[in-house]
């Protein structure tokens, strides 16, 4: 028998376990751990940071993410790095898969999910092709250490984050061709205007402005099309008056804002059955208001937790702000004609699903959003364009061996496993 197949079920108890590493998840954890509670804190990537703080330590990142992570170095914080949670049962506990090889489950009386967001990728002609990404993606690549040098680059899209990542690319010596953005001169002045309340956000605009103010900023425009013969080489840029630029580039990245990532938490909504076991949602998987804010709601959780009280519910006014600012205009819900593959999964075609009339009717009919990502990027594009319903999430939420979903009876204590720290 395969050694894999043989591996016992790890099963472990905390205080607290914590649902992702990004700056929400990584104050939390660090701040209950200060004060006596041992934490879990489950990561599906190999180190701690999530996609803003990520490989800190190798690049020029804020000195607060160096403090935070120096502070979640403590000894009561389990992290379970290379680990993925695929489902949950009705007592509360979690399964997970470490490696894609041990199966996990994991029991707490207080779960906190700081799963953070996802973006919203709207399909047009070519977005199939090597080489097209999402803005935030490609910013985390290189991140990672993709290569980018001298490589031209269009980041086209929505909101904020196209800056954050030209800046990026910039600073990686990307030839960042232009900045399309669908919304107008005077809208993102009135964006711009409304950050007076949050000085060090303006502050950072400011310096991320200068230094990209050799790179062309397209307003009311938008990527209608992409082309390649094996990888994108070319995109078309249409605008607001049916003018359309072409430009030659080796990478676009496109992102039209970002989404709380709610899928695990409804899960565990609709399946934990256990009044005692207490669960919290974090940063940017309640409301998409940044890196300050996620920060911000965290150490109100934490010292709630810590005071055996209730935290309000409230939507962080920059969340409002985003909303407000960056609505989609109608033209972006059209781009994709018949031929345009909507999941790339199942290879199944905007053709094919126009004539549905629900997401359950696509799925049924197409296999739509039933490939191995789950529909992480289908359902959302679906959603978005045809007005489409969300259907409510299956088990297991990845593929997973079957010992992942087996309940189990026992749960040691923490100090009987061996902790992965970052």
């Amino acid at each position: 028998m395969n050694a894999a197949v043989e591996r016992v079920i790890a099963a472990m108890s905390f205080d607290v376990i914590v649902v992702g590493a990004g700056p929400a998840g990584i104050v939390a954890a660090s701040l209950l751990a200060e004060q006596g509670k041992y934490v879990a804190v489950v990561e599906q990537m190999s180190v701690a940071g999530g996609q803003i703080w990520r490989n800190a330590a190798q690049r020029q990142a804020p000195k607060i993410a160096l403090r935070w992570l120096k502070r979640f170095q403590h000894p009561r914080i389990r992290f379970l790095n290379n680990t993925r949670i695929v489902a949950c049962d009705q007592q509360g506990a979690l399964h997970a898969v470490h490696d894609n090889d041990e199966a996990l489950h994991l029991r707490a009386n207080t779960l906190i999910f700081a799963t953070g967001a996802r973006e919203r990728f709207l399909p047009f002609p070519g977005w199939t092709l090597p080489g097209v990404t999402g803005a935030g993606a490609l910013q985390v690549m290189v991140k990672d250490g993709l290569e980018v040098r001298d490589k031209s680059v269009v980041v086209a899209g929505t909101g904020p984050l196209l800056f954050a990542v030209a800046d990026t690319l910039l600073q990686a010596g990307a030839n960042v061709q232009a900045i399309v953005e669908q919304r107008s001169r005077w809208q993102l002045i009135r964006f711009a205007a409304s950050l007076w309340r949050w000085p060090r956000l303006l502050v950072q605009a400011a310096g991320m402005l200068w230094r990209l103010r050799t790179v062309p900023l397209m307003r009311n425009a938008w990527v209608s099309d992409a082309s390649g013969e094996t990888e994108v080489k070319r995109c078309t840029v249409s605008n607001n008056q049916s003018r359309q630029t072409s430009f030659d580039c080796d990478w676009l990245a496109c992102g039209y804002g970002l989404l709380p990532n709610q899928t695990l938490t409804s899960v565990f909504a609709a399946q934990n059955r256990n009044v005692n076991v207490k669960s919290f949602s974090l940063g940017d998987c309640t409301q998409v208001a940044g890196v300050n804010q996620a920060i911000a709601s965290a150490e109100r959780l934490a010292k709630h937790l810590l005071n055996n009280t209730t935290p309000a519910n409230e939507t962080p006014r920059y969340a409002k702000l985003l909303q407000k600012h960056f609505p989609l205009r109608a033209e972006l819900l059209k781009l994709a004609d018949n031929d345009t593959l909507l999941c790339r999964c199942e290879s199944v075609t905007f053709g094919e699903v126009r004539h549905c009339h629900s997401m359950r009717e696509a799925k049924l009919y197409h296999r739509l959003g039933m490939g191995r990502c789950q529909g992480a990027i289908c359902t959302v594009a679906a959603t978005t364009i045809f007005g489409w319903q969300t259907l409510s999430p299956k088990l297991p939420l990845t593929p997973a061996p079957m010992r992942a979903l087996l309940s189990d009876s026992t749960c040691s204590t923490p100090s009987d496993h061996q902790g992965v720290m970052p």
